[in-house]
């Protein structure tokens, strides 16, 4: 099969949702549609040169975790072999019309970057975090974005080819205001390096005098990491840089210092 030159997504064609929401912002996912995969694959392969089928595996799981899994193959003609080439890939239920969701789900996988590759820079990104106004839920439970954060998208995305990776993202609010910035003039991106100086503790801070509050802000944040790398490397950088084993050991310049490392937009 020649060589298939899906090109990448461009800000038109990536849509943006909030992920999980702390007291000082959120998380921000960016996501391709079944159409878009749909589009692209008309374009580089032919409307008639590809095509996808659905099939189900009972059976998976373990104990009461039992069920059944709805799969996507998406086949793509091979025009030296003269045969379709097929590759699979589950899809998981989505929170409104889930058997619609689940189907759309496996579609995008199976041509997404985990078999044909439309979109394997999404995953690319790293760790995004918008540090916007959020609102205490009623119960106590968490946070909610406050009413007027409620959109996003992105202003500007560009890629590196080789090897690929994120060069520069701007995403705005429904406003246009600038929340997430990424290779951008001065901006600092926390994810990718560390700060090149840290100021030293003050003398008559003693240790584990940390802010109970920022204790609790750092390790909000801190959980939103979506890889276990990404946070053993925090606390790496926390261990080398102040010299303690553990957040409960931190001064009160030292707590301050990480948050505004943490929150500073990228």
């Amino acid at each position: 099969m020649k060589e298939l030159n899906f090109p990448l997504l461009t800000k038109d064609q990536i849509e943006v949702r909030v992920g999980q929401v702390s007291a000082k912002g959120c998380t921000l996912l960016l996501y391709k549609t079944s159409r878009t995969d749909a589009e692209i694959l008309d374009s580089v392969v032919g409307a008639g040169n590809w095509q996808k089928r659905f099939y189900t595996l009972q059976g998976v799981g373990v104990g009461d975790q039992v069920r059944a899994i709805v799969v996507c193959s998406v086949g793509i003609y091979d025009e030296d072999r003269h045969e379709w080439v097929w590759k699979d890939d589950s899809g998981t239920e989505s929170q409104v019309e889930q058997d619609k969701g689940v189907c759309s789900d496996a579609f995008k996988r199976a041509a997404g970057g985990s078999c044909w590759g439309i979109g394997r820079e999404l995953y690319y990104t790293g760790f995004i975090f918008a540090k916007v106004p959020t609102k205490e839920k009623p119960n106590g439970k968490g946070y909610d974005l406050a009413d007027k954060y409620m959109s996003f998208e992105i202003r500007t995305i560009e890629w590196n080819t080789n090897p690929l990776s994120l060069k520069k993202l701007v995403i705005v609010d429904s406003d246009g205001n600038v929340v997430f910035s990424k290779g951008v003039g001065k901006d600092y991106d926390t994810q990718q390096e560390k700060p090149k100086e840290q100021p030293l503790p003050q003398a008559n801070e003693p240790k584990g005098s940390v802010d109970p509050q920022d204790l609790k802000t750092i390790r909000e944040i801190i959980a939103l990491y979506t890889r276990d790398e990404s946070r053993t490397k925090f606390f790496k950088y926390v261990e080398d840089t102040y010299k303690v084993k553990c957040l409960e050991e931190l001064t009160l310049s030292q707590g301050k210092e990480i948050i505004k490392v943490l929150t500073t937009k990228r």
